[in-house]
């Protein structure tokens, strides 16, 4: 009897949705398996009565003491369908949160905050983030991108970004670091990849970006005290560009140094 591979294709679905014992079903045909024999066949000793039912559903015998016995192209087919379903899975996965990571961009306004509560909001995240392995990357970056900034005082600077840097670890982690760049820091989307027509994973797809843009009302300062707050430290400057525009911190320094010339100037003056 050949291999209900629909039957396999279900229990694969089933588990990349979240059901943590056909997860663990995945990975005992995985590793569960001694072979492959002289014939070419690997064998799998179900102490589990719910895996023997599980490959009794595929089409699988048992033979004496709970044994069931794969040739290596059934086997072979077992991975590519698995690995079929785990694309498509993938896929559906990436479409629900463009979708979603679509909706807050539009949703999420910038907040109108003072530079001392805007830090508060910074350090309540961090603290919330802490010890986060996926935090590192973003965060990391987001340091980069205000030093770079600092770097380039007179031009607001640009970040070109993989869209996917925000969705990687699912919903919750989107939610909280587009309110961040966008909420709280006032970064502006100054451009995304239209992803619904790129959304399937595939050779030579494009990979959707955005380019975020400074907030233009930050002044030097301020990013100082934001870099302290972040304190990721990084190497290199990938993404960063100045673009044409002027910062009105750049302006208002000149225009600040000229006014105090000027007091300094008449207060001389009416000295004497």
């Amino acid at each position: 009897m050949p291999v209900s591979l629909d039957s396999w294709a279900s229990l694969c679905k089933q588990a990349f949705r979240g059901d943590e014992h056909l997860s663990e079903f995945i990975v005992f045909i995985d590793r569960g398996k001694t072979g492959p024999d002289s014939d070419g066949n690997y064998t799998w000793i179900c102490k589990d009565t719910r895996y023997r039912d599980h490959f009794i559903s595929m089409g699988i015998q048992p033979g004496i003491g709970s044994t069931f016995t794969l040739g290596t192209a059934d086997l072979i087919a077992l991975n590519s369908t698995k690995n079929q379903m785990r694309t498509e899975h993938h896929n559906e996965t990436q479409v629900i949160l463009q979708a979603h990571m679509a909706k807050l961009l539009k949703d999420v306004s910038t907040i109108d905050l003072s530079h001392k509560d805007r830090l508060t909001l910074i350090e309540e995240f961090m603290n919330a983030h802490q010890g986060e392995d996926t935090a590192q990357s973003l965060l990391s970056g987001l340091n980069k991108f205000f030093r770079y900034q600092l770097q380039n005082k007179s031009k607001i600077v640009e970040w070109r970004i993989y869209q996917d840097s925000f969705m990687q670890y699912g919903q919750q982690y989107m939610e909280d670091y587009i309110r961040l760049f966008k909420g709280i820091l006032g970064l502006q989307l100054a451009y995304e990849d239209d992803n619904t027509s790129i959304a399937m994973e595939g050779p030579g797809q494009p990979i959707p970006h955005f380019i975020w843009r400074m907030n233009p009302t930050i002044t030097n300062n301020q990013i100082k005290d934001i870099i302290r707050s972040i304190g990721m430290k990084g190497t290199g400057q990938q993404g960063f560009n100045t673009s044409l525009i002027p910062r009105a911190q750049h302006q208002t320094g000149v225009i600040h140094w000229i006014c105090k010339m000027i007091t300094h100037c008449l207060s001389s003056i009416f000295r004497f």
